[in-house]
């Protein structure tokens, strides 16, 4: 006839034998996982506590009190849970039942991106070659390595889209990151700004901006229009209501600033100020 577990427990009691029960008196060690280790500022690391008895069985059950040697550089929560605060040597404390082991942890600044410079400029005419490329240098801000370096995207401002090229040579520092102008068909003076953003895993600045600024100066002077103030009639001796002006353009109908324009009165009485 089958017996279940109940029933089994009984015939083993009625024969005069005894669970063994273990608790916390049975505690001879207590070990602490991982017992050192490096962790990054503002990352975590779960630490776990074990009561061993004598046979090195794992007592289970028992309350586990977390304290930390210096809060400044690492705290750790009710569940053993070590955060990194700031640079440094710490000592996160396991308490059981009067046993106490400690993890030593050594906190390091997590990976930074750090560029050689923020911003990249070119300038250039309309019409002309692209410019040159420029490149900066990216390097490692922390103590842990970057890796995984990546470009995320290109953004753009107001105006001409989609007129700059990033090449990432290196995926760990030191790497070198090539910004490169393509400007076919682009003829509207102005400035213009691109924003290159790139990531690195676990770095605490990823993705971090790297600015392009582009002028698209304008050409030499090739036209000249009537902007306002034409066909005006007036009172002898009395200024015109509108003073006459014109509209200086390169080729391509880009406004040319700083050229000297000379007005005259070619029939008719009267004269002109500058």
């Amino acid at each position: 006839m089958f017996l279940g577990v109940a029933a089994t427990c009984l015939l083993l009691q009625a024969c005069g034998e005894s669970v063994a029960q273990i608790g916390e008196d049975d505690i001879v060690t207590l070990r602490v996982t991982p017992d050192s280790g490096l962790l990054a500022i503002g990352r975590t690391l779960q630490l776990r506590a074990f009561p061993l008895d004598a046979t090195s069985a794992l007592i289970s059950g028992l309350d586990v009190a977390w304290s930390s040697s210096d809060p400044t550089v690492a705290t750790v929560d009710e569940s053993g849970l070590a955060t990194g605060v700031s640079a440094g040597e710490v000592q996160l404390l396991a308490t059981v039942t009067g046993f106490a082991t400690a993890s030593t942890l050594t906190v390091e600044r997590p990976p930074s991106i750090v560029l050689s410079a923020d911003t990249l400029t070119f300038n250039t005419d309309p019409g002309a070659s692209d410019p040159t490329p420029d490149s900066l240098t990216i390097t490692n801000g922390g103590f842990f390595p970057l890796e995984g370096l990546a470009i995320d995207s290109i953004t753009y401002g107001a105006g001409v889209q989609d007129w700059l090229a990033a090449e990432l040579r290196g995926a760990t520092t030191p790497a070198t990151l090539v910004l490169s102008p393509m400007l076919t068909g682009v003829t509207t003076a102005g400035v213009y700004m691109a924003t290159v953003w790139v990531s690195g895993i676990d770095a605490d600045n990823s993705p971090a901006p790297v600015v392009a600024r582009l002028t698209i100066n304008s050409g030499p002077a090739s036209a000249i229009v009537v902007n306002d103030g034409d066909g005006q009639s007036g009172t002898v001796a009395v200024a015109l209501a509108t003073a006459p002006s014109v509209l200086v353009t390169d080729a391509f109908g880009n406004p040319v600033p700083g050229e000297q324009v000379t007005f005259a009165v070619t029939a008719g009485v009267g004269s002109i100020t500058d």
